[in-house]
């Protein structure tokens, strides 16, 4: 880490890993639970003389969250620790080319991979929710999401209690892959909650869904409700498809 007070405070470093507790790094945890590339920030000295002390932009690069199955992170029996109100604020945080990985305890599935392009963050630190836009790349099926709402504040003791809310445009989902159908996937909606239930509506269209056993695409369009787990990606729902048939097919 380098640190200069010329013209202000200028802070910059790399390499930066924190590690999840101790009782969970027993359970088979081994990677960090946050790991930054490369990260750099400045703040005029004025800004620093009272509190909270504010910082204008933080840049992070390479940002890399690493989420331990649900298994490991309930080996955690440590007593909460209890953090004061916040003494600093981060106007705006801006990360490119992250990374959230999603841990998973079965052997037989990979963990959920979320490329992050771009997130901006506004007003980390504060009491209040924080503002954020992002632009990432879903797991499964793998699409573009645009997504702006608020986020937190991070609820230390318990991070699945944070809330979170929005809304989002899901774009260019390839259902290929998918085993048994193909198409791709258009879908719209919004979402609020905490981090461990966040309850999601919206809607989908597909215009050329397709089985495997039949050769021949149709329109398709759904309306859903979901509650998703945010800390280990499980999803509940129902929904409601309709199939867009040619008339040739209805008659």
């Amino acid at each position: 880490m380098q640190v200069s007070v010329w013209h202000g405070l200028n802070v910059s470093g790399e390499g930066l890993r924190i590690f999840p507790s101790h009782d969970v790094m027993a359970a088979g945890a081994t990677a960090p639970l946050i790991s930054v590339q490369k990260f750099q920030f400045h703040s005029a000295l004025v800004k620093l003389m009272f509190k909270p002390m504010h910082v204008r932009t933080v840049y992070v690069y390479g940002l890399v969250v690493n989420v331990p199955p649900k298994s490991m992170r309930v080996q955690n029996t440590n007593p909460p620790h209890h953090f004061s109100k916040s003494d600093f604020v981060l106007d705006e945080t801006i990360c490119d080319d992250s990374r959230l990985i999603i841990g998973t305890s079965n052997p037989q599935k990979e963990p959920l991979l979320f490329e992050m392009k771009h997130i901006v963050f506004h007003g980390i630190g504060r009491s209040a929710p924080w503002d954020y836009d992002a632009i990432l790349t879903n797991a499964v099926p793998k699409g573009n999401i645009h997504t702006t709402g608020t986020f937190g504040p991070w609820d230390t003791e318990s991070p699945g209690d944070s809330s979170v809310n929005g809304k989002y445009v899901f774009d260019h989902a390839d259902l290929y892959p998918m085993r048994g159908i193909g198409g791709i996937l258009h879908s719209v909606g919004a979402f609020q909650g905490q981090l461990d239930r966040i309850d999601a509506k919206g809607t989908a269209d597909v215009p050329d869904f397709s089985l495997d056993t039949a050769n021949r695409p149709v329109p398709l369009s759904t309306k859903f409700s979901a509650t998703i787990d945010g800390m280990n990606g499980d999803t509940c729902g129902t929904r409601r498809l309709k199939l867009l048939l040619p008339r040739s097919d209805c008659g």
